[in-house]
Order: C-alpha cells, then structure tokens, then sequence
C-alpha cells in the first residue's frame, strides 16, 4: 500500500466524521503515520494541511444546504461544528469573499470541494481531452473591473473576485439594458512579468463605451476556444481549473499545428444561463511546416 492509499484512508475517516469533532492524532493514527508525517504527507498528496481539507469540506456542505434549506444559517453551521455564528460567517467570507446571506441571495457558483479520492482525481485530470475550435474573431471592446492578485494567491482571489462581481450584480449594472440569462461575462488574467504584476478582469463586451470602467481592446486575431466539461453550480469552479490545466500543461505543450502568441487570453460564459461551462479563448498562430 503506497503513502496516497494511507491518505485515502484517512480521507475517508474525516468523511465519515465530518460532523464530528476530528483531531490531527487520530487521523494520523487512522493512516498509520506519527502526527509530523502525517501532515506532511497529507500536504504534499492533497496540496492543503488536514484542517484546511476539514474546514473547506465543512464549508461546501453547508453552502448546499444554504441554498436548498429554509433552516437558520447557523442551525446548519452547528450541525457542521461551527460553535458561534461569528465563527461561521467570518469562515465561509474568508473562503468564498461573500457572505451567506449573499449567496443565499444570489445563488452563484462557488468553488466548493466535494470528497476527495486522490486516484479518482489524478484519472479525471489524464482522462480531460477537449479538441478545441479554431475561430478567427473581429477586434472588440470590453469593460468593466479590475482587482490586483497575485500568480500564488490567483487560484483562490480569482474565484473570490467573481463572487463578489456576481453577488453585487455588477454585470447587471454595465448592462441593464440585458436580460441577464443572455449576458456573457468576460474574465482576463493581465501579466505583467517585468514589473511582476497580476491583475485580473472581470466585464462584458460593448459597442458603447461604459464610463467610469477599466477598458480592454481584444485585438483581431485566430483563437483555440475550449468548452469546459458540463459541471453544475457546486464543481463548476473546479472544472474550469482542471481545463485550465488540460490547455497549458498537455495540449499547448503537444500541439503541432498551432501555438500561442503573445495576446489576450480571455474566458466567457453566462452565469445565469445554469448551464455551467464556459469557453475559453486562446490566441493562436499556425506553425508553418
């Protein structure tokens, strides 16, 4: 039996005692590892420490139970070990930058975790095979806003960045003229790696200008759009990060016809369409044999 088996394990016994008290020596003792490997180990299997796996597990179940309870926030936060409501809301806003009751409002996607099994996960990430659609698109604007991050902290910001965007309806207020089950969102990750920047954009593409909003020009060009793999509102987020993977470390790298050039990379999808994917557009030029 290898180390992530004996992880598994221990995944397992924190799943069975989710709504239990759980403590690092017993899971430890559950894997057969001291507590100092044990945490290591478990870090280095999972990419999170035992309570930060608690704790986001926690989290995403009670944010099921937001939206499909009529139960008191906190009735459900104590089933799940959360001991004061404080506790409660400053945990869920530090995971997803929104508060319950704004989620409970809105209802979009968030990044939950659902159980983790580390050899289901490591065959869902070699089985993504997407063949992308090659598109040439027309110069077009965007507007609308922008949060700085960071290459280290962007796999958590990013997804924050568009709850707050979502649950304070700023789509919405760029375009009220739209129904929004027809509006598209655009999402732009802007590098800078000279002055070692990151900021990310989130807004909508306009004829007209939107005043008062950072504008990006998406110059005229041959993209590869991808079509994220159906999900729904609970592994959308998770899904989207695992095509992400797929297009930079397997197709980019093994392509022979195209390759990426030097522009904007952008992703879009209609947040109150309920139908969870979205298309990422990569800008490509042809290899020349």
């Amino acid at each position: 039996m290898n180390y992530t088996q004996h992880i598994q394990i221990a995944i397992d016994y924190i799943e069975s005692n989710l709504q239990s008290q759980i403590n690092l020596s017993t899971c430890a003792k559950a894997a057969g590892y001291s507590e100092y490997h044990f945490l290591r180990i478990f870090k280095e299997a999972t990419g999170m420490t035992p309570g930060q796996y608690i704790r986001k597990r926690r989290l995403s179940e009670i944010a099921k139970l937001i939206h499909k309870s009529d139960k008191f926030f906190f009735a459900i936060a104590m089933e799940w070990g959360f001991n004061s409501y404080e506790n409660f809301v400053h945990a869920f806003k530090t995971e997803h930058n929104i508060t319950p009751k704004e989620y409970k409002t809105s209802f979009n996607s968030l990044h939950l975790y659902e159980k983790l099994d580390i050899l289901e996960l490591n065959q869902i990430k070699e089985d993504i095979r997407i063949e992308p659609q090659i598109v040439d698109l027309q110069s077009f604007h965007l507007y609308g806003h922008i949060s700085q991050t960071s290459v280290e902290k962007s796999h958590t910001e990013i997804p924050h960045f568009w709850n707050k965007y979502n649950c304070s309806k700023a789509g919405e207020k760029l375009q009220p003229h739209i129904n929004p089950q027809h509006r598209k969102d655009f999402g732009i990750a802007i590098i800078d790696i000279n002055a070692k920047t990151f900021n990310y954009f989130i807004g909508v593409k306009s004829c007209d200008p939107i005043h008062n909003t950072y504008t990006i020009t998406i110059p005229r060009g041959t993209y590869a759009v991808f079509k994220t793999p159906t999900a729904d509102s609970f592994t959308f987020v998770e899904t989207i990060h695992q095509t992400w993977d797929y297009i930079l470390n397997r197709w980019l790298p093994n392509n022979n016809e195209y390759t990426r050039i030097n522009s904007y990379a952008f992703e879009t999808y209609c947040e109150k369409s309920n139908r969870y994917s979205e298309d990422i557009y990569i800008p490509v030029k042809k290899i020349r044999s």
